[in-house]
């Protein structure tokens, strides 16, 4: 099943890729305008947020980012240069 899926992905996407954020507003977490302030970072906050649907630009963007090799390059090389 396809939502099945999903929500597995979703979950080990936000345990293993997604580490943390800054300034995230509560409600974009919730999705409730009426939550102010921000959102400190969990894994249930974060699939939480991910799984609205108001977030699924976000989360397919970050899904992209995650599978750019070009974003791990600079650690490749710093760590075969010894640095």
């Amino acid at each position: 099943d396809n939502a099945k899926a999903e929500e597995i992905f979703l979950k080990v996407f936000c345990d293993t890729i997604l580490k943390g954020w800054k300034n995230v507003l509560l409600s974009d977490v919730t999705g409730k305008v009426e939550d102010k302030g921000f959102a400190t970072f969990s894994k249930q906050k974060a699939i939480e947020m991910l799984s609205n649907e108001s977030m699924r630009g976000l989360y397919e963007r970050l899904q992209e980012e995650a599978k750019a090799n070009d974003n791990y390059k600079a650690k490749v090389l710093e760590d075969e240069a010894g640095n």
